[in-house]
C-alpha cells in the first residue's frame, strides 16, 4: 500500500512544516519555491489561515529539504539570516 501512488509512492520519509503569523498567506509563493525545490516532493497552502507545507521523499532528501524551507521562509518572514535556528543545533 506504501508505494501505491495514493500512498506515499514509495517515500521513505514524511515531513509537515507549520507557520502560524498573521503574514501565513503573503508568504505562500515563497514558500511554494520553497518546498519545490529539493531532491523531494514538496508543497505548501494556506488552510484556515495557517502556512503548511508538507515533504516526501527519501529521508536525506527529506531533511535536507525541510531545512532549507525553514532556512528560507525564516530569513522572508523574520529578516533572519537563512540558517536554521540554533536550537536545531543542540
Amino acid at each position: 500500500m506504501r508505494a501505491r501512488a495514493a500512498g506515499f509512492g514509495g517515500a521513505d520519509a514524511f515531513a509537515t512544516a507549520l507557520y502560524v503569523g498573521e503574514d501565513a498567506a503573503s508568504l505562500l509563493g515563497t514558500a511554494r519555491d520553497l518546498a519545490a525545490s529539493g531532491a523531494c516532493r514538496g508543497g505548501a497552502t494556506v488552510v484556515n489561515g495557517l502556512l503548511l507545507a508538507r515533504f516526501l521523499g527519501t529521508a536525506a532528501g527529506v531533511r535536507a529539504a525541510v531545512m532549507r524551507y525553514v532556512a528560507g521562509l525564516r530569513q522572508k518572514a523574520a529578516g533572519l539570516p537563512p540558517r536554521l535556528p540554533r536550537l536545531w543545533h543542540s
